[in-house]
């Protein structure tokens, strides 16, 4: 979608969906992290008076996100943020969180790959902000990493499912997805 042809005045993350993501430790610039929450992350949209509610992911590890605090926002497509690789990330999204949400959408992969468990949907979240911050370099490399710092180790169920996102959108694109440039009001 082109910023001209959708945008939104105001954004506000109002919860995160516990089913569909979780807490996970990761090695973010090599220093083993409590992501306090990886997965799906329910927002708030408002726009001329109208209000939509949409289940989200996070795309940049490295800004906080605060629920329950309004953000202005700029709507984008995500060939509009260059060296990001939010064509990928779009695609995992159309296939793996959109057709959860109706019969409406479809996917290209098989039902068991929809993000429907906690672990799928931490696993969604560690793949996306590997391909945005590393290019999808795997998570032995890179600012983000699997911790196997003991007693801080990635979990094994979400560190699978991020492998396989990672390696199921490899070479993929779509630019269906909305990207939220969000900044602080005022």
């Amino acid at each position: 979608w082109s910023s001209d042809v959708c945008s939104s005045d105001l954004i506000t993350p109002t919860g995160v969906d516990w089913n569909r993501g979780g807490s996970i430790w990761i090695n973010q610039d090599g220093i083993p992290q409590d992501a306090y929450f990886a997965g799906v992350v329910l927002i708030s949209l408002s726009q001329n008076g109208q209000q939509y509610n949409r289940d989200t992911m996070c795309v940049d590890l490295f800004t906080e996100i605060y629920l329950g605090v309004t953000y202005d926002t700029n709507v984008v497509a995500p060939s509009e943020v260059p060296g990001r690789n939010l064509t990928q990330v779009s695609w995992l999204l159309d296939n793996v969180l959109l057709p959860t949400q109706g019969p409406i959408y479809s996917s290209a992969l098989p039902t068991g790959d929809w993000v429907t468990s906690a672990s799928q949907g931490a696993g969604l979240q560690l793949a996306i902000w590997d391909i945005t911050a590393d290019g999808g370099d795997g998570f032995s490399l890179g600012r983000v990493q699997a911790s196997t710092t003991p007693g801080q180790v990635t979990d094994a169920a979400v560190l699978y499912w991020a492998e396989s996102y990672e390696a199921l959108s490899a070479g993929q694109n779509s630019d269906q997805a909305f990207v939220y440039e969000n900044s602080a009001l005022g």
